[in-house]
């Protein structure tokens, strides 16, 4: 044996009555006849070799026929390297549920029969290619191994890691498929069963309880949850037998414990120490490459961050919802393309999941859509075309570049609108208080339930404003359609100019004269005499565009007190999109 065992008092197999939807759905071995379970105290964790086909033979009824290798030896010779990612995956559990773990025990030279009255959960890694798994646990009964105290223990299987055979990776790094494995299984030794409780034809026949949890509430996240099967997906849980694997790139697997593991876990053990801790943090997803691999991250307290920069083609994000069974807030987050995919009922590949209580978010160098939670929320939108989404409490929505939307669910009338003018910040206050007051900050557009305002009266909405006061009359503001019209284009990329021409031509102003005399009677009220509008009709004639003139109409001073873009500045101005 290569080290001796850590001197600790093991821990027990114990009997658990889940309560919470969730904790049934992942609690269910029952569903088999097998009570209940997670085990109580510090688990000792320990790797050895495996059992040989000559043990096998010469003890039957005390070694399951699962559990030998086919390899003449059973000798595994553990690395540092294998050791270090065992580790880290009973680090990874233990920041999320109030358990501890042993640094992993090398017992090399010892078949886990010899070693298991010293350990909780044994690992020895077998090689069989008729054996159509790749890993399996005990899951809390002797019974299952056969050998005395091996409740516990998981046998991995080097060739279900793979097309390779005995080539496959055995390393457990994060990037394989026997990291994957080797978390599902520990999952099992600590209780959690599969959502299915059968597999027919390829198809996996999801539990009844754990179905249940289509009416948790993950579709307030954006999931199009209809059928149980839209729930037996690996992001969900690592207990699934549903591997999302991305197009035309490697799998990169779960990287930690789901969602629902999370929340079933911790509905058994208590909350661990969180994976960031309970000070102030900042979370970045995913690194310069992007963002790939499922992960979540559970925070216990501070003022916490997630900084979406890695989403480079643009980000999706939902700050926190309540989920049923869940003691804290579920957010989520990936790509804009990801969560376009998911609306449909598709699996995203750049997910990761957010359990606890984030204040702050800030976007990408793209579109981002950011939505918030019930707290008091600082969101960035950053570069991009973003829409920013505060709900429940007293929010700060920053757009920073681009043309940036601030959405509201409920109707216009219900919100208090105000204007700082040397500040240029706008006050949005829910008169019922659903929504809390929200500042927002570099933000063009509001969109409430039942109505759109433009608030960039120095931008694309004061020149929509400006032409449509020259060239249909003052009151033509208030026509919402022809509002969102102007927008859409200027917001497009067109020039003033360019707007202003085509507004003529909708007019139907066609000769030098009747633009002339249209442009001055919506400035002045009306017509103008022959000597005023003679200069105006020679710059068409000498060349100046229909546009350039409007252009110039339109940026008069009496222009600008006729349309009262003065009001406009401290209220906006309503539209309806265009499309």
């Amino acid at each position: 044996m290569s080290s001796a065992p850590v001197p600790i008092k093991l821990a027990t197999v114990v009997a658990f009555n889940p309560v919470t939807t969730i904790e049934k759905a992942l609690f269910n071995f029952d569903l088999i006849g097998i009570q209940n379970f997670k085990l109580s105290g510090t688990v000792a964790v320990s790797v050895s070799d495996a059992f040989t086909y000559a043990n096998y033979s010469a003890n039957q009824s005390l070694i399951s026929k699962d559990v030998y290798t086919s390899l003449t030896s059973g000798a595994t010779n553990w690395t540092a390297e294998q050791l270090a990612n065992i580790n880290q995956i009973t680090s990874d559990f233990h920041n999320f549920i109030a358990l501890d773990f042993s640094p992993v025990i090398n017992f090399t030279g010892a078949s886990p029969s010899e070693i298991a009255s010293q350990t909780n959960i044994n690992i020895s890694i077998i090689y069989r290619r008729d054996l159509k798994i790749s890993g399996q646990s005990a899951g809390g009964a002797d019974s299952n191994f056969k050998y005395s105290n091996s409740s516990s223990d998981i046998v991995l299987n080097l060739n279900g890691f793979g097309s390779s055979g005995l080539a496959n990776d055995g390393t457990l790094d994060s990037s394989s498929f026997g990291f994957h494995t080797l978390m599902h299984e520990i999952g099992h030794s600590l209780g959690l069963a599969h959502p299915h409780s059968s597999i027919i034809n390829g198809k996996a026949i999801v539990t009844a309880d754990y179905g249940a949890t289509i009416n948790v509430g993950f579709d307030k996240l954006g999931f199009k949850i209809v059928t149980a099967n839209d729930m037996n997906k690996e992001y969900f849980s690592i207990m699934s037998y549903d591997d999302v694997t991305p197009a035309g790139a490697p799998d990169t697997f779960s990287q930690t414990p789901m969602i629902l593991d999370v929340i079933a876990l911790q509905g058994a053990y208590g909350e661990g120490i969180g994976t960031t801790g309970s000070v102030n943090n900042t979370i970045t997803p995913g690194g310069s490459g992007g963002v790939s691999a499922y992960r979540t991250y559970f925070d216990t307290g501070g003022l916490d961050s997630v900084n979406l920069q890695n989403y480079q083609s643009g980000a999706y994000m939902h700050m926190g919802t309540t989920i049923s069974g869940a003691s804290h807030l579920v957010g989520v987050s990936m790509s804009l393309a990801d969560q376009k995919i998911m609306s449909a009922g598709g699996d995203p590949i750049s997910l990761r999941w957010y359990y606890g209580e984030f204040e702050n978010a800030s976007g990408s160098e793209k579109a981002d859509v950011i939505i918030g939670n019930s707290l008091d929320n600082s969101i960035f939108g950053a570069a991009g075309n973003d829409r920013l989404t505060g709900g429940a409490g007293n929010d700060s929505l920053d757009g920073g570049s681009g043309q940036d939307v601030a959405i509201f669910s409920s109707a216009f009338n219900q919100f208090k609108i105000q204007h700082n003018s040397s500040s240029g910040l706008w006050v949005i206050s829910d008169t019922l208080g659903y929504e809390g007051t929200d500042t927002l900050n570099n933000i063009e557009r509001i969109q409430f339930s039942d109505t759109n305002l433009a608030i960039d009266l120095d931008g694309n909405a004061g020149i929509t404003a400006k032409i449509l006061g020259a060239v249909f009359g003052k009151n033509s503001v208030n026509n919402k359609s022809y509002v969102g019209i102007g927008l859409n284009y200027l917001d497009a990329g067109w020039t003033y100019d360019n707007l202003a021409g085509l507004a003529l031509d909708a007019s139907g102003a066609k000769t030098n004269d009747q633009i002339v005399n249209l442009l001055w009677t919506n400035i002045f009220g009306v017509a103008p005499t022959v000597s005023q509008k003679s200069p105006y009709i020679k710059m068409l004639t000498d060349g100046v565009t229909s546009g350039a003139l409007a252009h110039l109409a339109a940026d008069t001073s009496m222009n600008a007190t006729n349309i009262n873009l003065i009001g406009l500045v401290q209220n906006g101005i309503e539209y309806l999109p265009f499309n």
